[in-house]
């Protein structure tokens, strides 16, 4: 009976109903890095299809795949051409990511380096590894490969500590083509009237060539694993299976 009367006054006492809302975050941290140097102009990328793109407007597409991929991740994103820089630290909003990737434009520097952006990386992804320890964190470098400086390259290695996966994807081609020079020098990568960067040893344009050697190496070092990208090949093909 005192239950009855229990339930009775409970059905009679004013309530309350709340809806809440939640989004779930994969315990994964996603890091793009991408080469903006001046040979990234090179139309001489596939990507998909038989058709010809500049290899950084692969790059944008490698990265728009990789955000689709990694579905509820976080992602932070890097550029690197005369110096790496952090544009976007690491954030669950992949919308922003690919935002910033349809701003990316390459600049118009006369040498490259690929250890230009091993300084930054190694800040951000120690940071993120303080920050999220049970975390899965996976890094894409997405460049041709190209080293014109004089100095060796730096190793990779150094990241290993801090990823669970990596992968270097490369963007052009083994027979490469003309870089086109810079209009202005503010990073727009438009050919400006037939004008090509030249080799100063030919006096004749010069020709940049995916190196993938270099790019196998910078995986190995890493700890991860290597895909060139053309008409049949697509980021697809490099997704980590240590996802969370």
């Amino acid at each position: 009976m005192i239950l009855f009367l229990l339930a009775a006054v409970m059905m009679l006492t004013p309530s309350i109903v709340t809806t809440t809302t939640s989004r779930a975050i994969n315990a994964t941290d996603v890091m793009v890095a991408v080469d903006v140097t001046g040979s990234m102009a090179v139309k001489d990328a596939e990507y998909g299809s038989s058709g010809t793109i500049s290899r950084l407007d692969a790059a944008k597409r490698i990265v728009k795949g990789i955000t689709s991929t990694y579905a509820d991740s976080s992602f932070a994103a890097l550029r690197f051409g005369a110096s790496g820089t952090l544009d976007v630290p690491l954030t669950p909003d992949s919308i922003a990511i690919d935002g910033w990737a349809d701003t990316l434009a390459v600049e118009s520097t006369s040498g490259s380096s690929l250890d230009t952006p091993l300084d930054q990386l190694m800040l951000s992804l120690k940071s993120i590894r303080d920050q999220h320890p049970d975390d899965i964190i996976v890094l894409y470098v997405i460049t041709d490969g190209e080293q014109t400086s004089d100095t060796a390259c730096r190793s990779y290695s150094a990241l290993r500590r801090y990823l669970d996966d990596s992968f270097t994807i490369g963007v052009g081609s083994d027979a490469g083509g003309k870089i086109p020079m810079a209009s202005d020098g503010t990073a727009t990568g438009q050919q400006s009237d037939g004008q090509w960067v030249t080799d100063p040893t030919t006096g004749k344009p010069g020709i940049s060539k995916l190196d993938e050697a270099t790019l196998g190496s910078i995986a190995d070092e890493m700890g991860g694993s290597y895909l060139h990208v053309d008409a049949s090949h697509t980021i697809e093909q490099a997704v980590s299976a240590k996802a969370s």
